[in-house]
């Protein structure tokens, strides 16, 4: 009786060492699949990072590309005041001149 128990013990220890087993390839099958999400995860992120960075910079680009503008816009509107001025200069020459040939 006592060989028919340790034989039991032994089978029941190798049904268990096999399920323990079992156990242990799934676990490894979850953590390799983990790890691809982990990776997937990652670079999927330091795309983001990439891209938030290009559009940093592209923000950066028009904000001096709008600043440019202004300052353009700026210059001709002085420009245009000038011009008007001339033009109102110009005008009064003529009168002055009309008047002088009369």
């Amino acid at each position: 009786t006592t060989i028919e128990t340790l034989r039991k013990n032994i089978s029941e220890d190798q049904q268990m060492i096999s399920k323990l087993e079992d156990k242990k390839k799934e676990l490894e099958k979850n953590m390799m699949v983990v790890e691809r999400e982990l990776k997937t995860t990652l670079e999927e992120q330091s795309e983001d990072k990439k891209k938030i960075e290009e559009m940093q910079e592209l923000v950066y680009r028009l904000n001096e590309n709008r600043q440019t503008l202004e300052a353009e816009i700026d210059s001709l509107r002085a420009q245009e005041e000038q011009f008007q001025t001339d033009l109102k200069e110009i005008a009064q020459i003529r009168k002055g001149l009309t008047e002088a040939r009369m």
